[in-house]
């Protein structure tokens, strides 16, 4: 069969046409029409605008790049081109002590343990100290004080005149609504105080409720890998990056029932969102940016044909500048911008060049920053969302070589961008920070000098070196070929000295000395980067590190040093993401339950303090709580059930199984008194009827027949339940 488009039909007069070419020329109009609006000059104008603003930022953002290869190179443990060619050049050993991965690694290692705990998530959700109160309560407070105080007058006028016979004067009513004053602002801060408990303990529910929810969608999110990966870049990097809420499409897996009732796998696509790490290297601000929100940012997304095809069907993208940019790039569109460095980083990453790599990588740029509105308006944006077009509109906008694939007003109701970033080291005024790569930059630079000297050395003076005199050796002796037993010989007639022919001398070992000035750099790198090895179990453990409680003390001084680069993760990352999710899920996701006066709190420095202490200092609270009924009296059966189910859960065991909830406690003490109240008006009976006395008891209710015990007659059902 040959591939043809198929043709109209013609019978006599009549021309039929069939479905199949009028479904290929909607598809021909419909692309020509994409391509029209994509040449028009609004589209190309918007086209211009990002490549310039792209232009911009990578010219300013070269000598960064060139940091974060080198930062890439050391965490690798290799040298830049040149060093390696001048190392080279020498001679020698080539070594490379991996000191910078090793304090990365370790970094790594110490965040994730803090940040990434088990069964819990590094933030949470708080309400407010003093929750905003609604207009009507404090109108109803205040409707509530005045009642009270006008009923209180007409008691003292009807006492009055009752007692004097005489009528009040308004002067009088007045005078006394005057020295009333501070009882009626006392009264008022009284049922504030007392709504405002209410509020507050209603405000704390709302905020657990929220909490489990939003954990339930950070969990779905991909928050937690994505957060990993940018732990990772950021002890690398001068900063790592993450990404999100961002809405894609996702394939799950559905259960159907078939005609036989037996279930049957499906796959379906759905919206969800994710969170997503972006490389450093693929991040462009504003040259004058200090963080994200400060400018206009741009970002780099190597995407798979696959990948791009997905974007057909989420919102806001423009499926038949998708299906373009496919059917033109179909061997995949790298580089087309012309980003610098591009073979070297992707030799650094260990991926293949572009042409090597069957995928067909296609690089997609997205913008983020302001846009004139006609721009806007010409890629699909409603008119009635751009009052004025001719000003500038925050917008977000993705393209791929000339195709504009996306644009649309930023959706965040406060402008935000929805990309955060964090340094190990911040740095005051500036966009990017410091990684401990470059921290240590020139420790470990001294340190591969002293470890190349050290195998240098080693290898001269791993045994004797030889001298020969070359005027005693026969013509075609191999003076190089020396092994045991071998039988030399000399033709002393020529010997121009009276030493022997051959001798041996051995080279001076300087390894103590060399291992001497390694292990110096190597501890100047415990001081820089604030990681020292007994953090992370290697080392000497002399002095007071090798006392359980004068480790436990270095680590608390060691911890000082993480908890700043916690502090920026928490401040960067961590709590504006998830309020960034929060609001989304308010706007999108309305629930009047979840609605409050909330705030998200980031809460990873708080968990520096090891389990082990905080086991601990649970127990030691235990204690006190069980040998100290003041102290239970105080706290109550909520407040132990609270802290028990803190404690159970400290203990990774099933607290809710456990411990009861406050609305089981509260019943269960309302059914105890109600019995402890009935046992005491029996007991009462029975000592009536033992005096000769008998006497109906109180409380029980009129009418009911007595039996000989003095309860009433249908058992202890009747008792709990009396019928009315």
């Amino acid at each position: 069969m040959t591939d043809e488009k198929p043709q109209a039909l013609k019978l006599g007069m009549l021309s039929v046409i069939p479905n199949a070419v009028l479904e290929q020329q909607e598809q021909d109009k419909a692309r020509k029409d994409a391509e029209s609006r994509q040449s028009s000059p609004e589209i190309t104008a918007l086209s211009a605008h990002v490549r310039a603003f792209f232009q911009s930022a990578k010219d300013a953002k070269r000598p960064i790049e060139k940091r974060m290869l080198d930062c890439l190179r050391a965490r690798k443990g290799e040298y830049p081109p040149t060093k390696l060619l001048d190392i080279k050049a020498h001679g020698g050993s080539t070594i490379f002590m991996k000191l910078t991965d090793e304090k990365c690694s370790a970094a790594e290692s110490w965040l994730a343990d803090i940040l990434m705990q088990p069964d819990e998530h590094p933030w949470g959700i708080k309400p407010t100290p003093v929750p905003d109160l609604p207009p009507e309560l404090s109108e109803e407070i205040a409707l509530r004080v005045r009642s009270e105080v006008m009923g209180h007058l007409k008691n003292e006028v009807a006492q009055h005149q009752q007692e004097t016979g005489q009528a009040v004067t308004q002067g009088q009513v007045e005078e006394r609504l005057e020295e009333l004053q501070p009882k009626i602002k006392e009264r008022f801060k009284t049922l504030y105080d007392e709504i405002h408990q209410e509020e507050l303990k209603e405000a704390k529910l709302r905020a657990k409720r929220t909490e489990t929810k939003l954990a339930d969608i950070v969990v779905e999110s991909n928050f937690e890998d994505a957060l990993a990966e940018v732990i990772t870049d950021i002890c690398t990097f001068p900063n790592g990056f993450l990404m999100g809420p961002i809405v894609e499409k996702k394939k799950e897996l559905a259960w159907n029932k078939d005609e036989n009732g037996a279930s049957v796998p499906k796959s379906v696509e759905k919206l969800v969102l994710t969170f997503r790490r972006i490389s450093p290297l693929d991040v462009y601000p504003a040259p004058s940016s200090v963080n994200p929100e400060d400018g206009d940012i741009g970002i780099r997304h190597k995407m798979t044909r696959k990948g791009l095809r997905a974007l057909i069907g989420v919102p806001h993208y423009n499926e038949q500048a998708i299906r373009a940019v496919l059917e033109n790039h179909s061997s995949g569109f790298q580089n087309w911008i012309g980003f610098d460095n591009q073979t070297e980083r992707d030799q650094l990453e260990d991926r293949g060049s572009v042409i090597s790599d069957p995928s067909g990588k296609i690089d997609v740029l997205q913008y983020l920053g302001s846009i004139q509105g006609r721009m806007l308006i010409m890629n699909g944006v409603s008119a009635d969302r751009i009052p004025e077009p001719l000003a500038e509109y925050d917008a977000e906008v993705w393209m791929c070589g000339n195709h504009v694939i996306k644009a649309v007003l930023n959706g965040d109701p406060l402008g935000r961008k929805r990309i955060y970033t964090a340094s190990f080291r911040k740095v005051p005024g500036s966009f990017w920070g410091q990684g401990i790569p470059e921290l240590i930059d020139d420790i470990q630079e001294a340190a591969n000098a002293a470890a190349r000297n050290l195998v240098n050395n080693m290898g001269i003076a791993s045994g004797p070196q030889v001298g020969v005199d070359t005027s005693t050796i026969p013509a075609g002796e191999d003076i190089e070929d020396v092994y045991p037993w071998k039988v030399w010989q000399f033709d002393m007639a020529n010997a121009q000295s009276t030493r022997p022919p051959m001798w041996f001398f051995q080279p001076n070992s300087m390894t103590a000395e060399l291992l001497k000035v390694y292990e110096f750099f190597s501890s100047e790198a415990d001081n820089k980067t604030g990681i020292p090895k007994y953090s992370y179990g290697t080392g000497k453990t002399q002095g007071a590190a090798g006392t359980s409680s004068g480790l436990s003390m270095l680590m608390s001084a060691a911890a000082r040093g993480i908890k700043a680069v916690v502090r920026n993760i928490d401040r960067g990352i961590i709590g504006q993401s998830i309020e960034t999710l929060f609001q989304w899920v308010m706007i999108y996701q309305p629930d009047p339950a979840l609605q409050g006066d909330c705030k998200i709190v980031a809460r990873g420095s708080s968990a520096l303090i090891a389990k082990e202490q905080q086991a601990v200092r649970r127990n030691e609270a235990m204690q006190i709580i069980a040998s100290s009924p003041a102290v239970l009296e105080i706290i109550g059966p909520e407040g132990l059930a609270e802290f028990l189910r803190t404690y159970f859960t400290g203990l990774d065991c099933g607290a809710d199984e456990v411990v009861p909830r406050a609305e089981e406690i509260a019943a269960r003490n309302n059914k105890d008194a109600i019995i402890q109240e009935l046992t005491g008006q029996i007991q009462q009976f029975q000592q009536a009827l033992e005096q000769g006395q008998p006497q109906q008891p109180q409380g029980l209710p009129v009418g009911r027949e007595i039996n000989g015990a003095g309860s009433v007659t249908g058992g202890m059902e009747a008792n709990l339940f009396p019928r009315g």
